[in-house]
C-alpha cells in the first residue's frame, strides 16, 4: 500500500519556522557587523547576540566568541590590544611571558592563573632574570608556591594602600599593561583589557618604577618606593612612535588624576567612560561641565561600584549624563577606561577614586590615535549592549 503524506499541522509549521528563524539569526549575527545593521534592527540583533553568546560561554570554549583582539602598527613593532572575558588573553599573556630571552619584570596586584606562574618557572629554568612584585594581600595563592620554591625573587608589599598595577617588562624592550590581573576570574568572567607595545623607552619608564619598589626601604630615614613618598622620576613621560603619540604617568607620584581631567578639559565632542570604581569627584564635575557644554557624554559603571554611596552616578543622572551598569554578572566590569572625541584613549590600573591618586600605585597610559580609540569604542559598544556571553 502507499504510505500516507504525513500533515503539515500548524504546530509542525511553527517548530520548523523557529528552527530555521533561529539558524538565520545565528548566521546574521555571526556574519553581519553590529556597525552594519540598520537602526531599527540593532535591539533584535543585539537580543540574539547577548543569548547566543551566553549559551556558548556555559560550554567553555577555547575560542572567542567575539573580536577580542587587535593589533596596530607603532614605531618598528606592534600595539596589540586584548580584551577579557575571552580564551585569547591567556594565550596572550603565556606568549608574551615565554618570548623573554634575559629579564621578565612583573608587577601584579593578583596572580592566580596556574599557566602564567608556570610560564615564569620555565623562563626561570632556561635561565631568564626573573622578578615580581605582587601585592602583600595575595601572598597566599597557592600558585605562588611553585615560584617560592625555586627561590625566584619576589616581593611582597607591605603596605596597607595597594600595590595595583598590572604590568610585565619583557627584556627591558616591551611592555605589557592594563587592568587584567593575572587571575583565573579576570581571564574568563572580568570585563578588562590589556595592551603590549614594543617601545624601550616606554618599557624605560615601567623599570624604573620597578626598580622604586624593589629598592622599597622603611623606617624614619628610609625613603619608600611605595605610594606617595615614592618619587616622580618616569624619564619619558612623552613617547612618540610612529603613527602614535602616548603619555605614561604612575601615581600617586605623578599626580595622575590631573592629567586624566587635563584631558577631559580638551573634549570637543564625546567622551566615553567604563568605570569599575567611580567615586572622584573631581572627575565627575569635569564631566558634569563638559555635559553643560554640550558633549556626548556616556558611562558605563560595574554594578557594585554604582551602588556604593560615595559613587558618582547619581550626581551624573542628575546632570542628566547616561548612565548605564554592567550587564555582567557572572563577574565584574573591571575596565578603567577613557575614550575621548574619538582620538584619545586613557587605559591602565588607575580606577576614578581618590585612594588610585593619593594612596595605591597605580599607572596610566595614553594613547593618541583614532585607531585604538575605534578598536576601545568596539569594546565600549559591547560591554554596553552586554553581548560578551555573560
Amino acid at each position: 500500500m502507499p504510505k500516507k503524506k504525513k500533515k503539515w499541522t500548524k504546530r509542525r509549521l511553527t517548530f520548523w519556522f523557529s528552527i530555521i528563524s533561529f539558524l538565520v539569526a545565528q548566521a546574521i549575527v555571526t556574519l553581519i557587523p553590529y556597525n552594519k545593521v540598520p537602526e531599527k534592527a540593532k535591539p533584535a540583533y543585539t537580543f540574539v547576540l547577548r543569548y547566543r553568546n551566553k549559551v556558548l560561554n556555559r560550554l567553555d570554549l577555547p575560542f572567542d566568541l567575539y573580536s577580542a583582539h587587535a593589533s596596530m602598527e607603532a614605531g618598528n613593532g606592534q600595539v596589540k590590544i586584548f580584551f577579557a572575558p575571552s580564551a585569547s588573553i591567556e594565550k596572550e599573556l603565556l606568549n608574551f611571558i615565554n618570548s623573554a630571552e634575559k629579564s621578565i619584570e612583573l608587577c601584579v596586584f593578583e596572580l592566580n592563573l596556574q599557566s602564567a606562574a608556570d610560564a615564569l618557572v620555565a623562563a626561570h629554568a632556561r635561565g631568564v632574570q626573573v622578578r615580581l612584585i605582587i601585592d602583600n594581600d595575595y601572598s597566599h595563592e597557592a600558585e605562588l608556591n611553585e615560584i617560592l620554591a625555586k627561590k625566584i625573587p619576589l616581593q611582597f608589599d607591605p603596605r596597607s594602600a595597594f600595590m595595583h598595577n598590572k604590568f610585565i617588562i619583557v627584556d627591558h624592550q616591551k611592555v605589557w599593561t592594563g587592568s587584567y590581573n593575572f587571575t583565573k576570574n579576570g581571564t574568563r568572567k572580568n570585563d578588562n583589557n590589556a595592551l603590549t607595545i614594543e617601545s624601550k623607552n616606554l618599557a624605560s619608564n615601567y623599570l624604573a618604577e620597578f626598580n622604586e619598589m624593589w629598592a622599597h626601604k622603611s623606617g624614619f630615614f628610609g625613603k619608600s618606593g611605595y605610594g606617595p613618598k615614592s618619587p616622580s622620576s618616569t624619564p619619558y613621560p612623552l613617547i612618540q612612535l610612529e603613527g602614535l603619540a602616548l603619555e605614561n604617568h604612575f601615581a600617586p607620584e605623578d599626580r595622575v588624576q590631573r592629567k586624566i581631567l587635563n584631558e577631559i578639559s580638551k573634549a570637543k565632542k564625546s567622551i566615553k567612560v567604563l568605570a569599575f570604581s567611580f567615586t572622584s569627584k573631581e572627575i565627575g564635575r569635569a564631566l558634569i561641565q563638559k555635559k553643560s557644554a554640550g558633549l556626548d557624554i556616556q558611562v558605563l559603571f560595574n554594578a557594585s561600584g554604582a551602588s556604593t554611596e560615595y559613587s558618582q552616578m547619581k550626581n551624573l543622572q542628575e546632570a542628566q549624563i547616561q548612565t548605564d551598569i554592567s550587564l555582567n554578572r557572572r563577574g565584574v566590569m573591571h575596565h578603567k577606561v577613557i575614550i575621548i572625541d574619538e582620538q584619545t584613549v586613557i587605559t591602565g590600573s588607575f580606577n576614578f577614586s581618590k585612594n588610585a591618586d593619593t594612596s595605591n600605585d597605580e599607572n596610566i597610559i595614553i594613547l593618541r590615535s583614532p585607531e585604538i580609540a575605534a578598536i576601545y569604542t568596539e569594546e565600549f559598544s559591547r560591554c554596553i549592549r552586554g553581548v560578551k556571553g555573560y
